[in-house]
């Protein structure tokens, strides 16, 4: 079966757009849609606010049974807001069956209100899935940890905006999790599209190559001081 998620891109999959579902105490207010579709990667999670005040941020719950609910993740929120915010959260631990999820918002004073529930039945079953991954725009390393239900050889590959492929790589895969590293620092800032495939089952992402962080003045100036002891050091 095949998947495709672009990170990088406003796509809805699972929505949490909702009006006025908090408790008083939570500062947010929220609009009315709530839409679900399936997605091979996990669940995506998407919620907007229209208001915040003095939010904290936002706890993701999940529940099998719709009582007991565990944290999965945590989403920073945005202060005190007057503007339209957009939030995102990716349940990649999410298998087949049913799945309950609630927000729980928390402003910076420690006062906490829940969201409604909403109900998800999943049916997508893959025999590769990527589990977890490390941020999507990245300097150097790009990690996923690919999780498999059979054994074969998983390869890779990084194509550029204009559809050239810039990289590719193969491994073996057994049963389990997978790690799977992409060395991204000699490519050139740009948007990348990745391609994770086992025999016809493929996995794509998007990931972004941003620049090296530049040092402080000060931090050149110590380099240069330590690079001329060693220099002294060998001489």
């Amino acid at each position: 079966m095949k998947g495709t998620f672009n990170l990088l891109l406003p796509t809805l999959m699972i929505a949490f757009l909702l009006s006025h579902s908090f408790s008083a105490l939570a500062g947010c207010e929220y609009s009315e849609t709530v839409n679900h579709q399936e997605l091979p990667i996990g669940n995506v999670l998407v919620w907007s606010t229209s208001m915040e005040m003095n939010n904290s941020g936002f706890n993701v719950q999940r529940s099998l049974d719709g009582e007991k609910f565990e944290n999965i993740g945590n989403i920073p929120g945005n202060g005190t807001s007057n503007t339209l915010k957009e939030y995102r959260f990716l349940d990649t631990k999410a298998s087949i069956g049913n799945f309950h999820y609630r927000l729980e918002q928390v402003d910076f004073d420690g006062s906490t209100g829940y969201s409604k529930v909403i109900f998800v039945e999943r049916v997508v079953k893959n025999d590769i899935m990527i589990s977890e991954m490390t941020n999507t725009t990245v300097e150097r390393i790009f990690e996923a940890v690919l999780e498999s239900q059979t054994e074969g050889i998983l390869s890779y590959a990084v194509i550029d905006v204009f559809g050239e492929t810039v990289k590719t790589n193969a491994q073996p895969m057994m049963p389990g999790e997978n790690v799977v590293l992409i060395d991204m620092s000699e490519l050139d800032i740009a948007d990348y599209k990745v391609i994770f495939q086992c025999e016809e089952e493929k996995e794509t992402i998007t990931i972004r190559k941003r620049g090296f962080p530049l040092l402080p003045e000060s931090d050149f100036a110590d380099t240069k001081l330590k690079l001329r002891k060693v220099k002294k050091g060998k001489n």
